[in-house]
Formats: structure tokens, sequence, C-alpha cells
């Protein structure tokens, strides 16, 4: 959670900055809400679920808000990003461990977009990339395995009003470094760690492949597109 204050500051001190140059930037502030569906890769607790005799992880559904603004007349965009996921439960069961897992992820990253067509039209597509820190919980308080990620997406407004438009996204998310599951909530206190089948510490890393639809917003004072 520390990281994604950290995130927001970073944003506080580019709006302050941005504000001060906007006359000659003709920045824009905009607010985008989506929800989709993520199909997520843990490949080790996926491996550890079929061993178990389940079928793996199964797609989550994800919810994102987005607080943004455009530079350069409206060819570049910086965002910061938070998304929830939550995945179906599942039973995590071996002769080390018991307990219901209820997987949720959370993203916080800073991204950069680029517009192809910043003078407007029926669609406007975006290219973006960007970084942050990612956290999934396999349990509530517990099981959690913590990195820092990267992002790249592919972005179409299309306007609805003045001031609304429609977004569809598709975005890549993947984990930098491998973690191991932290358990401080769960039944194995000693060694605060999740144990797969062998007894061994469960370590992982996240990808998703994510698919958003929803609403961009630009305050009336300000232009869409």
């Amino acid at each position: 959670m520390r990281y994604g204050r950290y995130l927001v500051l970073v944003w506080i001190l580019l709006l302050t900055f941005s504000s001060s140059s906007g006359a000659r930037e003709q920045s824009k502030l905009f607010l985008k809400a989506s929800l989709g569906a993520d199909l997520a890769d843990f490949p080790n607790l996926n491996d550890e679920l079929q061993r178990q005799g389940q079928t793996g992880l199964r797609p989550g559904i994800g919810f994102s808000v987005s607080l943004g603004r455009t530079f350069f007349q409206k060819r570049w965009a910086l965002e910061v990003n938070f998304g929830l996921t939550r995945f179906p439960s599942f039973d995590y069961l071996n002769q080390n461990e018991d307990f219901k897992g209820r997987l949720t992820h959370q993203d916080y990253a800073l991204i950069v977009k680029y517009c192809f067509h910043p003078e407007g039209g029926k669609f406007v597509p975006y290219l973006g990339a960007g970084a942050g820190y990612g956290q999934s919980d396999l349990v509530s308080g517990g099981g959690r395995l913590d990195a820092f990620q990267g992002v790249a997406l592919f972005q179409v407004h299309s306007r609805l009003k003045d001031n609304i438009g429609f977004v569809a996204e598709c975005s890549y998310w993947m984990s930098f470094t491998e973690e191991r599951y932290n358990a401080p909530y769960l039944q194995n206190f000693i060694d605060d760690v999740i144990l797969d089948s062998n007894g061994s510490p469960l370590n992982d890393r996240y990808s998703a492949l994510s698919f958003r639809m929803g609403v961009v917003f630009w305050p009336r004072k300000f232009t869409s597109y």
C-alpha cells in the first residue's frame, strides 16, 4: 500500500508542475473507470492446484480507475492507475496447508501513453507503458505476494458526449521478480510462508492479460480530445 501512496505523491507533483505551464502545453485532466476480465497466470500456484487435483486458477473480474492529464497538444498522456481483481475461490489442501483461497490482486501504476490521433476523431487509439507495484493476497490479510511490475497497453477512446467517452483497453501486466508468498495469518506461523505439496515454500510471479471497457470523463472546463 505504501507504494500506492508514493505514486499518488508523484502525480501531485506532476500536476502542480503542469498547472504552472498549462497555457503552453494545453494540458487537460481526465478520469477513467473500467471493468472487465483478467486472465492471470501464477505459474507455481497453478501447478500446485493441479497437483492437488484442481483445474487451476480461473479468470477474475477486474475494476480499475485512473486519474490522468494530457500534455503537448494532447499527443502524450500520463496517468496514475489503481486496479483490483477478484478471482473465484478455491481449496488449497495438501499435507502441509488447508485453507480456502480467495485470491485478489491490486495494481498501482504510473503509465505514459502516446496518442496516434491527437487531433481527434471517432476512434482515438493510444499505446502506453508503465511500471508500479502489485500485491496479491491468497486470503484476506494473508498469503501475500508483492513485487514491482510493468505494464504495456493499447486503448481506443470513442467520444459519446463533449466531456464523456467510451474506452476499450487491452493490457499485459508482469512482475519483474519471483517472490515468496508470506503467510503471517495462516496456519503455518513458524515459517511464515505458504508450503506446497513437497513441503517447500511457494514462490511465484504474477502476469495477466486484462481486457477492460469503461468510460473516460473530462471536467467541463476542459474540452475533450
